[in-house]
């Protein structure tokens, strides 16, 4: 993946002309937090702007530093529970989300749920029958609604 340099001229659509180019202070951090927002739009969640940066600019860096690394902490662990489920067959709960983060959570661990459920019974059933055991069932519906 590409690194785009936070301190180099961001050339802006198809035109050549660059934030940043007049070379004082305000356009230079626009610049350079355009080269990070572009930079995490590509996936990129290492990108942090400068924690040097003071008054509105210090404000925004700290603050788009603090997203990029929710970011990172959200897609590591999307990755951590993408291996406990597929090793171990259960999920975990996520600790200090908030507002929509929190929903994101919820969903991805409702959804996880739900789709192991069905796997769980079912595995469970065969197993059982797999040892002699005939009295073992199987949901035929989810939420009332019946299984195709």
């Amino acid at each position: 993946m590409k690194k785009h340099d936070p301190g180099a001229a961001v050339a802006v659509g198809e035109s050549e002309a660059a934030i940043g180019s007049n070379g004082d202070s305000q356009s230079s951090e626009t610049g350079v937090i355009l080269a990070s927002l572009l930079t995490m739009r590509d996936g990129d969640f290492s990108v942090r702007l400068p924690g040097t940066w003071t008054g509105l600019a210090g404000k925004i860096a700290d603050t788009f530093n603090e997203i990029v690394a929710a970011n990172r902490q959200m897609a590591r662990e999307l990755n951590r529970v993408g291996q406990v489920v597929g090793k171990q067959g259960r999920t975990m709960r996520f600790h200090g989300s908030r507002g929509s983060w929190g929903d994101i959570e919820v969903s991805v661990n409702t959804l996880v749920e739900d789709l192991l459920r069905p796997i769980v019974e079912v595995t469970g059933a065969i197993a059982a029958v797999a040892q002699g055991d005939l009295t073992q069932t199987v949901r035929l519906d989810v939420d009332g609604l019946p299984l195709e």
